[in-house]
């Protein structure tokens, strides 16, 4: 399958057609990214096979911006060709002189470990380099039972800060799909992080 992208005008009344990617035999594509420089729009898209979705290739394309059918697919540089069954998909990003580059862990990019990370906070100062910001952060609820577990469910940097949500989830094994382990959700949590003094704040909990 392929997957056809549009814009559509200030008064949104007209599509118009960029282009397409993804001339993959029997994968699924699916979308990963957006981004924009002003003049240019530029998309990512993976192929994904199989009932676990596994990774298997991805394209990424640039076109002009309002301007019919000016989707051209670009060449990645040799450091991003992934191997099939990768889960790290390359992402564009813009350097501070505005140029649009690959990298699998752009600048500016916060993550929340689970699991195998150890729950640590993490953050990415510069490409494809994570620092740890808080060891051990939100690594397993207050009280909770052995395979009760912290799921991140979003998280962003803002000035100087990271925003998270996070789920308190509990292990619901009845569920369970094949190898595929289910959880419910016990509550929300939306946190705010300073990235220099390393101080949290608990915005709000939804239960």
């Amino acid at each position: 399958g392929n997957a056809d992208y549009y814009q559509l005008t200030a008064d949104q009344d007209k599509e118009i057609h960029l282009g397409s990617m993804g001339d993959f035999e029997y994968e699924m594509p699916v979308h990963e990214q957006f981004l924009s420089d002003g003049e240019n729009v530029y998309f990512v898209l993976s192929a994904r096979d199989g009932t676990a979705m596994m990774v298997s290739g991805y394209e990424a394309g640039r076109a002009v911006a309002g301007e019919e059918d000016s989707l051209t697919v670009l060449e990645p540089p040799s450091g991003f060709v992934i191997k099939e069954g990768e889960e790290r998909i390359p992402e564009l990003y813009r350097d501070e002189e505005g140029d649009v580059k690959f990298a699998f862990i752009a600048p500016n990019t916060p993550l929340l470990g689970s699991l195998e990370e150890g729950g640590d906070l993490m953050f990415a100062y510069e490409p494809d380099e994570y620092s740890t910001i808080i060891e051990g952060f939100r690594k397993e609820p207050e009280g909770s039972k052995e395979e009760d577990r912290y799921i991140q469910q979003a998280a962003e940097y803002l000035d100087g800060r990271i925003y998270l949500i996070v789920a308190q989830a509990y292990r619901t094994p009845a569920e369970d799909i094949g190898w595929r382990e289910s959880y419910g959700l016990e509550a929300l949590e939306y946190i705010c992080v300073d990235t220099e003094s390393g101080a949290d704040h608990l915005l709000g909990v939804i239960n």
